[in-house]
């Protein structure tokens, strides 16, 4: 999708979890689910909010580079 880390994250009640651990980890994240099913969080993250199911979908599909499930 271009330059920079697009992540796919899982919506819902895993969204919040998720969030955390990126934070901990030093990546910018978004205050919370705003709605938005992409979210441009700055210095070149960008993160698609699915289903769970669909985290898979996007990485094989090279839509996003890496996702999340839990």
């Amino acid at each position: 999708m271009g330059n920079g880390l697009v992540m796919a994250l899982p919506k819902g009640r895993l969204l919040p979890v998720v969030l955390e651990m990126l934070h901990r980890a030093g990546l910018p994240v978004p205050d919370g689910d705003d709605g938005r099913l992409v979210i441009d969080a700055g210095s070149g993250v960008r993160y698609l909010i699915s289903r769970p199911a669909d985290v898979v979908v996007y990485v094989r599909e090279g839509a996003a580079d890496l996702g999340v499930t839990l």
